[in-house]
This record gives C-alpha cells, sequence and structure tokens, in this order.
C-alpha cells in the first residue's frame, strides 16, 4: 500500500452526514436519536456500534462506542477511511503486507535504542505505554509472520513519525512501547490475541472482547493490528483541550486504536495521536470532526466532504506523513509562544505517553510551582505575591522563567514584575481574582494559582426601607443600589400575616424566593453591580427591610 503526498484526499461519501451529526451531538438527558452517516465499507467506514456522543460521557461532539450490552465504552472521531483506490475489504497477502513493511522510514538507530530506533526505556513495562497487540477474529492466524513487521518496520515507523515531528521545532521525542530486554537492548512486545468471529465486525466488539481478556489499563494506549478487512483505522479521543496534566486523554481512561490489514503501515500513528487528544476541534485549523486543514500533515484531510472545511497548502513541500503543519494546533516540541494557542491549551508534547528527550539520561521534570498564600487587600492597594519555583536543572543549560498573569477576576490587574517569583499586583476593581504562576524549563512547564480579594471600602453598607400595606394581597415593590461584594436582604414581616418576598437581580432574573410569616434573610454571593427589586406581596401588613452590603 503507497502513501500519498496530502491526507485532503480522503474525502469520504457521506462525510457531510457525519459532520453534522458530530457537532448536533444529542442534548444530554434527550432521547432522541440520530441518523449516523451511511455506511461505506469498501473505505471501512463502518459505522456499527457507534451512537452520536453526549456531554455527560465527554463524547459530545464526538461518537458514543456502544458495548454489546449497549453500555458505552468510551468515545472516537468515528473510523478514517482508506484512501482511494484502497478496498479494504479485500484480503492482503503477506507478501505484500511485507513489501509495505519494508518501504516505510525508520528511525536511526541511537543511545537508548535498539536496532530498529525503538526506545528502550526503564524496564520496559511499567508507566505509561503504548502496547502492541496483534488480533485475529476466526481466520487465519499469521502472528509468526506478521509480529517480526510490527516489530521491525511497523512500530518503528510510528516512533519515526513521532521523532522527525519534534524534530522539526529542535525536540526530541519518542514513543515508549511496551518492551522486553534482549540483546539488542529491547524488542516491541506484540500480545497475540485470537478473538471470537464476530470480533472484527466493529471497534465496539474489538474494544469488548479485549476488555474481557485484561485490557483495562489506563496507563496504556492499546494499538491493535487486527488481522481483518473491515475497516481502515480507528482510535478513541475525548473531547478535553485544558492545558495541564489532567486532560482526559493523558491517562486518565482505557484507549484503544485499531488498524485493519489493508492500511498497516499507514493508519496506526495517526490513530495513537487521536488515543493522545488531537486535534481538538477548537484548534486554530482544526476540523469539525477531531482533524485540520492546513497541509501536509497526518492528521489533516477533508473530514466533512463537501461542508464547510476548506483545505489550505500551508506547507507543500513537507512529507505528510509528520505531525502539525504549523506546529501550532496540537503538537509542538518545545514552549509555544505566550498567547498562541498551545500556550494554553492541549499540547501533545507534553504527554504522558510520550518520553521527551535524550534516551539513556535522567529524565526531565517540570518545575514545581507554588503561587503561595491568598491574600485580601483594599481596592487601591497592592496585593503583595509571594511564590516559589524549584526545578531539577533538567535540561542541561536551560533558564527556568516564570510568569504572573491573571486568570479570572473583574478588573485589570498589573503587576510590577510578573517575570519574578516575588512581586506585588494592582487591581482596577474590586472583587475575587485567580492569579497564575507558570514556569517553564523551556521542555516543560507548570503552573499553580492563588486568588486575592480586592474590598472596596467606597461601597454602600446598610440600606434601610420601611413601608405597609393594608388591602388583600397587595404588592408593594422596593428597588435598591448594589455594589459589588456579598450582599444580605433581611425582611421582618408580620408574626400573623404570610407574606411573600421576591427578590429579582439587575437583569431580571428571580434570585430567591419565600413566603411565609415573621423574618427571612436572603444571601447572594458576589452581585452583579446594578439595581435590585425586591417585591413583597400578601395580606395587609407592615414590613421592614434591610439591605447590607459586604464588600
Amino acid at each position: 500500500m503507497r502513501h500519498h503526498t496530502g491526507r485532503s484526499i480522503w474525502k469520504t461519501i457521506g462525510a457531510a452526514a457525519l459532520a453534522a451529526a458530530a457537532l448536533a451531538g444529542i442534548t444530554p438527558g434527550a432521547g432522541a436519536a440520530q441518523a449516523t452517516p451511511p455506511q461505506d465499507r469498501a473505505r471501512g467506514l463502518v459505522w456499527d456500534g457507534l451512537a452520536p456522543g453526549r456531554a455527560e460521557n465527554r463524547c459530545l461532539g464526538l461518537f458514543e462506542i456502544r458495548g454489546r450490552a449497549d453500555e458505552v465504552l468510551g468515545c472516537t472521531h468515528g473510523p478514517d477511511p482508506a484512501p482511494p483506490g484502497v478496498d479494504v475489504r479485500v484480503p492482503v497477502e503477506t507478501g505484500t503486507l511485507a513489501g509495505t513493511a519494508a518501504a516505510l522510514p525508520a528511525p536511526s538507530p541511537g543511545p537508548g535504542t535498539n536496532g530498529n530506533g525503538i526506545a528502550c526505556t526503564g524496564d520496559g513495562t511499567s508507566g505509561y505505554r503504548v502496547e502492541a497487540i496483534y488480533a485475529t477474529a476466526g481466520g487465519t492466524d499469521r502472528y509468526a509472520q506478521i509480529a517480526p513487521l510490527i516489530q521491525t518496520s511497523y512500530a518503528p515507523f510510528v516512533e519515526w513519525q513521532y521523532r522527525m515531528s519534534a524534530a522539526e521545532t529542535g525536540g526530541e521525542v519518542h514513543v515508549p512501547f511496551v518492551t522486553a530486554a534482549d540483546s539488542s537492548g529491547c524488542s516491541v512486545v506484540v500480545r497475540r490475541e485470537a478473538l471470537s468471529s464476530t470480533a472484527d465486525d466493529s471497534f465496539s466488539n474489538t474494544m469488548t472482547e479485549l476488555r474481557a481478556r485484561g485490557y483495562t489499563r489506563a496507563d496504556r494506549r492499546y494499538m491493535v493490528w487486527m488481522d481483518s478487512n473491515v475497516l481502515c483505522g480507528i482510535g478513541q479521543v475525548y473531547r478535553d483541550s485544558q492545558s495541564g496534566q489532567a486532560n482526559a486523554n493523558n491517562g486518565y481512561y482505557t484507549a484503544f486504536a485499531r488498524a485493519d490489514a489493508g492500511c498497516w503501515g499507514y493508519a496506526e500513528g495517526h490513530e495513537i495521536m487521536h488515543n493522545l487528544g488531537g486535534v481538538q476541534p477548537d484548534a486554530p485549523h482544526a476540523t469539525p470532526n477531531f482533524h485540520c486543514r492546513d497541509e501536509n500533515d497526518d492528521m489533516c484531510y477533508d473530514d466533512d466532504g463537501s461542508g464547510p472545511v476548506v483545505m489550505q497548502s500551508v506547507c507543500p513541500t513537507r512529507d505528510s506523513r509528520l505531525f502539525d503543519c504549523g506546529h501550532d494546533d496540537y503538537f509542538l516540541a518545545g514552549v509555544p509562544v505566550t498567547g498562541s494557542y498551545l500556550a494554553t491549551h492541549w499540547n501533545i508534547y507534553n504527554s504522558r505517553f510520550l518520553v521527551r528527550g535524550a534516551l539513556g539520561q535522567p529524565a526531565n521534570v517540570a518545575p514545581v510551582v507554588d503561587a503561595g498564600p491568598n491574600r485580601t487587600v483594599q481596592l487601591g492597594q497592592q496585593a503583595a505575591l509571594d511564590g516559589t519555583v524549584t526545578d531539577d536543572g533538567r535540561p542541561t543549560g536551560a533558564v527556568v522563567t516564570q510568569t504572573w498573569a491573571k486568570a479570572a477576576g473583574p478588573g485589570t490587574v498589573t503587576f510590577a514584575a510578573p517575570g519574578n517569583v516575588d512581586t506585588t499586583a494592582g487591581f482596577s476593581l474590586a472583587g475575587t481574582y485567580t492569579l497564575t504562576l507558570s514556569a517553564t524549563d523551556t521542555q516543560l512547564s507548570a503552573s499553580d494559582t492563588m486568588t486575592v480579594t480586592v474590598t472596596d471600602p467606597s461601597a454602600p453598607v446598610t440600606e434601610t426601607f420601611s413601608g405597609s400595606f393594608t388591602s388583600y394581597r397587595r404588592s408593594v415593590t422596593h428597588s435598591f443600589a448594589s455594589g459589588s461584594g456579598a450582599m444580605t436582604v433581611t425582611v421582618k414581616g408580620p408574626s400573623n400575616k404570610t407574606m411573600t418576598a421576591t427578590l429579582y437581580a439587575p437583569d431580571g432574573t428571580l434570585l430567591r424566593q419565600s413566603s411565609g410569616t415573621g423574618s427571612r434573610t436572603f444571601t447572594v454571593t458576589g452581585p452583579a453591580r446594578g439595581t435590585y427589586r425586591l417585591v413583597m406581596s400578601g395580606s395587609s401588613g407592615s414590613y421592614t427591610t434591610t439591605v447590607q452590603h459586604l464588600p
């Protein structure tokens, strides 16, 4: 099977329907079903076992993978199509697979790798790793012939894709497969799984049977070379673009990727990249279906057919098997520029499933950041910020830099020296602010937050209003202006008459309502500035309203 210069040629029959379904999702709690895109079995577009995703399963905009008991096994962007001219239903001879493997580029061996360029890290088993599985579904078992191809060509090709992509920005990264020690240093362990005759009918069936055999570790990305003729490639992914290590794609769920024989040496790196979290749909050049539109790039193709996606030839001379053409959407080996998308969103270079830096050396650890204690100051005063940053001194010669920034708050924050761990900050408005101290060692970054509560001594302190009404079910409205800060409204009504008190926000939203006799108190935390309205209704009687602001 040959590679192509770009994935924009992956235009699919029914892709526009896929885009519409993926974007629409299902409203949480709704029961209405949506039509899945049409099948195109020759291209590997098989939707069996998939259903439009829901937000409560982190699958909104994706598809849920449904098990045989209709349980949700995870999320996926859906099947990726085979290139033009490839009918995945046609069995591939062993000799053809060997020829494809022999034509793949391989990484150069070096310190810490075996003769095929595979990283030999740690004990080969512990930690976050990609685990290779050769699986059959009731057909001919070619493990003896295929496992060596995975070890010497298909897995090293994945390593080559990631390593060469990192080198474009001066970085170094390796894919840690599960390995076993041998005379060459290590070799990729290829698990052998003979599944049922229906295991290859859908991605769901494959996952169900492998999970039942114990493939359930969250610190694994299971790459399944399925000796079958149903799909091209498919992988799990979750909708989460947050930048930190808590990203849902970073080892918090078991994840599988599958490539069938017609797409071996073509789909593996692509599907593993989905497992690691790419490409999130809010990235600058993303498509609706977790791919990209700026060629040449292994994750880029026109995945909505005649829809709104327009492909761009940004890197026309680049090898299309590499990742992130502009290194601005999902993978940058280095420190992103301040203000760029990857500076504040998920950069797969930081994934736990990748090894950064040269092999055979102590692993670089991100700086340890402590933003210091929370503070309370009055408006017009400076808050003293007392942060700390410690580092392990790696990479050698790198200078650790740190930066203070506002993460949340009602006004503008001015830092005296934003690049110092100890500095001061001024605030333009009263309220609660979240400040972030970030640090980077040029390879890895970390951050911590603290809060500053800014009070306004000039805000009104109390306001009292008295009134009465004498006719039955009479309503009286009282309005008052509120500053920022907490606020309590205490209503003192007659002890022998039922009265209803209703408090409305400046935008008309009903905040609190209470019916009864005597006194009751409404508390509103952090109210917006503006005029609030209190409506009193009930039988004849008198009342007193006290409004207290706590700036």
